[in-house]
């Protein structure tokens, strides 16, 4: 039975793929795939987090991140109505109201948009699916890095330290040189090397390095849905999102819940 179910699964993530091919348009072929895990600290105690992990994929001139949990959960519901991957999603919306566990989507609060940096030239594009396709659109340049005398291992790489502070928080990266690439995950790039580790001082937010692929057998693509895209500033779109989280937290106490408090990554728009 569970030889079948492997089957059924496998079955239908090349279902999902295919229709993913249908809507993606190549932008790069891609160099590196890097698999980063991304933690959340959801409480003051740090005792309670979320983890997801995150595809860092980079090419020439183009590079995509993205959390896979979103990916998955973005590309059921482009599925064909009526569908096996439409009925898995409704299936997993209804498993997470009744259990609790959520509703399937990105594990980090606030992190479940697709980032393209260059692209097109000189600027960082992201991209949010949710009644609409949202595109927000800002300047591809590096943040404002101070280079410490520091290092440490990580991965089997040696790396060196640099901090900056970056729309409201303040940030500790370790990158390493062996990799030549002045890339990393989310939006943060412009060291002489790959970002292996980065987290905000208050350790709210940490992106650690699991693997590097260097033969990806994907391309740096970009995805769409059949959503009618809309053109956002970034600020009121991350004011929407703290407004709609504030609501969903309200209505959860009311109903007796225990709900996190947490703020986003940026929070520069207050």
């Amino acid at each position: 039975m569970k030889g079948i179910i492997m089957i059924a699964c496998m079955l239908l993530v090349q279902t999902v793929y295919a229709q993913i091919e249908k809507r993606s348009t190549e932008l790069d072929k891609a160099i590196w795939e890097c698999r980063y895990e991304c933690v959340q600290k959801i409480d003051t105690l740090g005792t309670q987090e979320l983890v997801d992990t995150m595809y860092l994929r980079i090419g020439n001139k183009v590079s995509q991140f993205y959390s896979y949990s979103a990916f998955y959960a973005d590309s059921l519901a482009n599925e064909p109505k009526g569908s096996v991957g439409q009925k898995l999603l409704q299936k997993l919306m209804t498993e997470g109201i009744l259990k609790g566990t959520g509703m399937p989507g990105a594990k980090i609060l606030g992190l479940g948009e697709y980032y393209y940096k260059n692209y097109p030239d000189g600027v960082l594009s992201i991209y949010a699916f949710r009644q609409k396709t949202y595109l927000m659109e800002e300047e591809y340049a590096p943040q404002e890095w101070t280079m410490i005398n520091e290092s440490k291992i990580i991965s089997g790489y040696a790396c060196k330290k640099a901090v900056c502070h970056f729309r409201g928080r303040d940030y500790v990266a370790w990158y390493s040189t062996d990799i030549n690439c002045s890339e990393g995950p989310w939006k943060f790039h412009g060291l002489p090397g790959l970002i292996l580790e980065v987290y905000d001082m208050e350790q709210h937010y940490r992106f650690t390095l699991i693997d590097v692929n260097t033969h990806p057998q994907n391309p740096v693509y970009l995805y769409m849905s059949d959503k009618a895209l809309e053109k956002m500033e970034r600020k009121e779109y991350l004011k929407d999102r703290a407004v709609n989280y504030t609501n969903n937290k309200d209505r959860a106490v009311k109903r007796g819940k225990s709900v996190p408090a947490y703020d986003l990554l940026e929070r520069d728009y207050k």
